[in-house]
């Protein structure tokens, strides 16, 4: 008879820990997968005016044809973001022409506004010699 009653008890350890193991992991995976809420970053604020961007392309062609095609996307993809370009002065032609091409296929984005920056271009420069790195 007590041989018996230990196989009742072995039986009843066995199944109930079989139950009760995975009911309690279950448990826990979901108390630690649905509280962890993502942590949003800690960022300062920068005072600006929002859904606004400054593009300050230079005028190497290769580099503000990448910024032009970047414009484009924006206007088109984005409508209700302003868009500022400073650039060389042949810069603005190619702007004018990405504004009617964007104007032309789709909902109204505020024209682009073009800010000139005079100077010498990139390839009449010599920054190394006017920072003082160039020896």
């Amino acid at each position: 008879m007590a041989r018996d009653s230990t196989k009742r008890t072995r039986g009843f350890s066995s199944s109930f820990f079989s139950l009760v193991v995975p009911l309690l992991v279950a448990a826990l995976f979901y108390k630690l997968t649905s509280s962890s809420s993502p942590q949003e970053p800690d960022y300062d604020h920068v005072p600006g005016t929002p859904d606004t961007v400054l593009f300050l392309a230079s005028a190497n062609r290769g580099q503000h044809n990448v910024q032009l095609a970047t414009i484009q996307g924006l206007l088109e993809r984005h409508p209700g973001v302003r868009i500022h370009v400073a650039s060389a002065p042949y810069v603005g032609g190619s702007l004018e022409r990405i504004a009617g091409l964007v104007r032309s296929a789709g909902p109204p984005a505020p024209d682009p506004v073009f800010h000139t920056l005079d100077g010498l271009a990139d390839v009449n420069a010599d920054i190394p010699r006017l920072l003082g790195t160039n020896r």
